[in-house]
């Protein structure tokens, strides 16, 4: 696992001093960098697999003042031979748009574990 880690370090360095493109962090971009999860579930409704070496960065990116834009970049050496887009998506906000309220009650609880961590192979009482 270590050696796992000093490559990718080693590979972000040699990335970010080339003289060519060197590779930049956007000003603008908020990263989340998870790591160290449970490996049962599956990383989506599809099943693509994931394991506990998982490696998932979100990034999200003010494209304008109304548009969020999210890139989802997975690494897992375990399942996969590269790190790969999982998702790119726009999140657009309407000047006269109104949110609806939501609230965390046990019937939202029981559909999400009847949909998501009952298929993943979670066993949830």
């Amino acid at each position: 696992m270590q050696g796992v880690a000093q490559a990718l370090e080693a590979r972000d360095r040699s990335d970010r001093t080339r003289a060519a493109s060197p590779l930049t962090v956007a000003p603008d971009a908020v990263f989340i960098d998870t790591t160290g999860m449970d490996e049962r579930p599956w990383l989506d409704t599809v099943g693509h697999p994931r394991s506990s070496m998982a490696h998932i960065q979100e990034r999200y990116r003010r494209v304008d003042q109304y548009t969020i834009q999210l890139t989802v970049t997975v690494d897992d050496p375990k399942f996969y031979t590269k790190p790969w887009t999982f998702m790119r998506a726009n999140f657009y906000w309407m000047k006269a748009q109104d949110f609806s309220e939501s609230l965390c009650v046990p019937s939202e609880a029981i559909e999400y574990r009847d949909s998501l961590a009952k298929p993943s192979g979670i066993n949830i009482k």
